[in-house]
């Protein structure tokens, strides 16, 4: 029973331990520094709980996964806030169809297929419906053409506002493909 104990106390530190490790990792990468001590401990949790969370979901995911990003450290409160973002009343008359999938294959690995473009951050801009809104254009795009190019977002956040988009304080992607489908989209270069 006492080696039990002391085999399980062992195990115990050394996740301790690993997760110190990970935290410290997240910190050099991110170049995150903290005021206190508080700080750091408080800023660890949030770290940890995300990172459970993403190990669990990783575990179920079968073709893709999740990971840490500048903001693990963060609360969702945080990360609302900062963005600024304004939720919009739908307005599009756009009705999605409904395609056979007799011909479709059961997964596809869109990165592998040269479909995707790199990762893009839109930092404290509150444009993720831009980012969506290319990623998808850039996607027919190339499933049109076999020609991937990165389209450019900030086109979207200064010149959509006509179609009700409102920049870095929210947008859809449905104003956004509006906006395209009357103005040439520029590439990202």
């Amino acid at each position: 029973m006492r080696t039990l104990a002391i085999t399980l106390l062992a195990a115990a530190a050394s996740a301790v331990q690993i997760q110190d490790i990970e935290f410290m990792m997240y910190i050099a990468k991110y170049q995150r520094s903290y005021e206190t001590v508080e700080e750091y401990t408080w800023r660890k949790m949030q770290f940890l709980a995300k990172d459970a969370q993403y190990k669990a979901l990783n575990k179920l995911l079968k073709t893709s996964t999740v990971g840490h990003n500048e903001f693990s450290d963060w609360t969702p409160e945080e990360f609302e806030k900062i963005l600024g973002y304004k939720q919009h009343t739908r307005k599009s008359a756009l009705r999605p169809k409904i395609l056979s999938t007799n011909s479709v294959a059961y997964t596809v690995n869109w990165v592998t297929a040269g479909a995707v473009t790199p990762v893009k951050n839109q930092g404290a801009c509150g444009s993720c419906w831009s980012f969506s809104a290319t990623g998808a254009m850039e996607g027919a795009h190339f499933l049109a053409s076999g020609n991937l190019l990165s389209l450019s977002e900030q086109q979207l956040v200064a010149c959509s506002y006509p179609n009700g988009d409102l920049g870095c304080m929210g947008g859809l992607m449905d104003n956004a493909f509006t906006y395209a489908e009357g103005t040439p989209m520029l590439t990202e270069a």
